[in-house]
């Protein structure tokens, strides 16, 4: 695999300190903001940049990202255009995916219905931010 950003190059403010994976959309880098100090997931998007109504949704999902504060969505820092690569900048959440979690062991009813409980409780809050006439009446 032929990445993007190396171990310690600067992409922004930020230096890279460990390639995190690739996917359909593009690859994830780990970096630590160097004035601040804070880690940060680092999502460099597979994209024409040129598509300006690609660039032009990316603004919008990352700037209504931007504005969610929930405990389970990963606030976004940042979001930039460098050059001919879109960038989003957001919190590093540490830890087990669920799906290695799930892979490693069985959940019980009570745990599941948390996990589904937290997941759900994340997409309302999203959905009653961006589509309030979607919850009018309604009571969660």
């Amino acid at each position: 695999m032929n990445k993007r950003f190396q171990v310690n190059e600067m992409i922004g403010e930020y230096r890279v300190t460990s390639f995190l994976g690739e996917g359909g959309m593009g690859e994830v880098y780990l970096g630590v903001h160097e004035k601040l100090g804070r880690p940060a997931a680092i999502k460099i998007l597979h994209s024409n940049v040129s598509d300006e109504s690609f660039k032009t949704r990316f603004f919008n999902e990352a700037r209504l990202q931007a504005s969610l504060h929930h405990p389970n969505i990963a606030a976004l820092y940042d979001f930039q255009e460098q050059g001919n690569e879109l960038l989003i900048f957001m919190e590093f959440v540490d830890g087990e995916s669920l799906d290695d979690l799930v892979a490693r062991r069985a959940f019980s009813i009570n745990e599941s219905l948390e996990v589904f409980a937290s997941v759900c409780g994340s997409r309302i809050h999203t959905s009653k931010r961006y589509c309030p006439q979607g919850h009018q009446g309604s009571e969660y």
